[in-house]
């Protein structure tokens, strides 16, 4: 069976720019990531963002195996939808 994009929608998260997805992370390799987005502002390139102009998105991704938020085990979720 093939792999799909998954979501974990937790009511626990409370950040409106973090997001829990079951992706692709390389060629090969599926993972649950915990991604951040957010738009890069004037005072976050005064101080060194790296950006090439203001309202730039800059993003923090991080590779999880459990919900940092509900503690779910989030490879549970992979394995029950194949």
């Amino acid at each position: 069976m093939s792999k799909k994009e998954l979501m974990h929608n937790c009511e626990q998260n409370q950040y409106h720019d973090a997001e829990i997805r079951y992706e692709k992370i390389n060629q090969e390799e599926w993972g649950w990531v915990l991604s951040q987005w957010q738009l890069a502002d004037e005072i976050d390139i005064e101080s060194g963002y790296q950006g090439e102009k203001s309202s730039q998105m800059c993003s923090h991704h991080l590779l999880i195996k459990y919900c940092p938020f509900c503690g779910e085990d989030l490879e549970e979720i992979e394995q029950s939808t194949w």
